[in-house]
């Protein structure tokens, strides 16, 4: 069977009467023939929560974690170095979602719909704009807001493209935005100490 793997590790390979048996074996897969190769696909999904499967299925990555703060931002980094700082003030986020570059409102509304069956004790949305505009972010927001019901206490954070006009938006339905992400981290701090 051709798997197009990169490296295929089998060790330790034991000698017995019966012959060569694999007591334990690796394999990498080039991730770019992954899609030619539907075990491995299945092998990947099985490692997935009910959750990161939805959110795989709508194109954006979630990793949950054990904390109870839900995290939305865009972009992979912007996201590790948010969950580093909440780390560092003993503050546990409840997942790792980044929407990307470029986010849709859509996209956006969909992972926010995700993140709120985390059950968190807050939501934080951190959005740094560059391809993706702060006033769709803040439709998806007000979105999400009207469709929804029980929803814990957003602590959002909009600067870059767009900012203006996001800000606008969510202030005219008395929904504030904070421009610094250290002010937003303590306000995320106060939200869940109580």
């Amino acid at each position: 069977m051709n798997l197009e793997a990169q490296l295929v590790e089998i060790n330790p390979l034991v000698l017995t009467p019966s012959g060569l048996i694999a007591i334990d074996g690796k394999m990498m897969v080039d991730d770019d023939a992954a899609f030619r190769n539907p075990i491995i696909q299945e092998l990947e999904d099985q490692k997935l929560s009910d959750l990161e499967k939805i959110a795989k299925e709508a194109g954006f990555s979630l990793v949950q974690l054990n904390g109870d703060i839900g995290i939305l931002a865009n972009g992979a980094g912007l996201t590790m170095a948010l969950l580093d700082v909440l780390s560092e003030l003993d503050l546990k986020p409840a997942n790792f979602l980044d929407v990307g570059g470029g986010a849709s409102q859509e996209r956006v509304y969909k992972a926010l719909k995700l993140i709120f069956k985390l059950k968190a004790k807050c939501i934080f949305i951190n959005i740094f704009g560059g391809i993706t505009r702060c006033d769709t972010v803040a439709k998806a927001i007000l979105q999400a807001l009207n469709n929804f019901t029980d929803i814990p206490p957003m602590v959002i954070r909009l600067t870059g493209t767009n900012e203006a006009e996001g800000t606008a938006l969510l202030k005219n339905e008395g929904i504030s935005a904070y421009q610094d992400v250290m002010e937003a981290v303590k306000k995320v701090k106060k939200v869940v100490n109580g």
